[in-house]
């Protein structure tokens, strides 16, 4: 299937269109021209009979894009934040791990958590661990 055979229909509608163009672009010059202004070629706008025709799928594809680019950007904010907060996770998960193995209790494993928090919030803050 070729969408670039035209049918007798959409020729005329084609040329209906482009004879519309023709006359706004005419009247939007004026008829009357400056001798300085003769010389000068009118700027006429471009006319692309792909984007008339295409415009609903190029405003999905500009939506696309956009959603595209969002979702990167959410992507690489997540990676961000996201690594260093599940390797200090995996890390804390660690230290207690072998505080368990090294035959501390339940109640131990959680005082030595608590001294860890208070020597890692005191280098965050700068002050002299405790």
């Amino acid at each position: 299937m070729n969408l670039f055979i035209e049918t007798m229909q959409q020729r005329s509608e084609r040329r209906e269109r482009e004879q519309r163009w023709h006359e706004q672009a005419h009247e939007a010059t004026g008829s009357v021209r400056t001798a300085s202004s003769a010389r000068e070629p009118i700027a006429q706008p471009c006319y692309s009979l792909e984007q008339e025709t295409y415009q609903k799928e190029l405003a999905f594809h500009r939506q696309r894009v956009r959603t595209s680019r969002l979702a990167s950007v959410a992507r690489v904010v997540l990676a961000v934040v996201l690594i260093p907060v599940g390797l200090a996770a995996l890390f804390v998960a660690s230290y207690a791990f072998t505080c368990i193995v090294d035959g501390a209790t339940p109640g131990e494993v959680v005082e030595l958590l608590q001294g860890f928090a208070g020597r890692v919030l005191a280098m965050v803050t700068g002050g002299a661990p405790q």
